[in-house]
């Protein structure tokens, strides 16, 4: 069974995290670039796979996003999608 690493803080994921690709491709992530701005919430490793997900701050319409990234030996993929219990009114 492969031993499943959870980080729930950016300290502990540069702390804790045994392999620097995961930190470098969260960094990719945070950096600003495009009209979102993305803040950590988790990332975890279990054996060759990484995860992490991170919320966007409030667009000009309110909206924030959710976003999921995968990355592993067989490819690199990404999920977007609307938080819509953050909307504002």
């Amino acid at each position: 069974m492969k031993e499943k690493k959870y980080f729930d803080s950016l300290d502990k994921l540069a702390s804790g995290c045994t392999t620097s690709q995961l930190l470098d491709n969260v960094r990719r992530v945070l950096m600003p670039q495009g009209h979102l701005t993305w803040e950590f919430l988790s990332a975890s490793v279990e054996g060759v796979v990484s995860r992490a997900e991170f919320l966007s701050r409030p667009t000009d319409a309110g909206v924030v996003f959710r976003l999921r990234w995968e990355w592993g030996p067989q490819a690199d993929r990404g999920h977007i999608e609307p938080v819509l219990d953050h909307q504002t009114k």
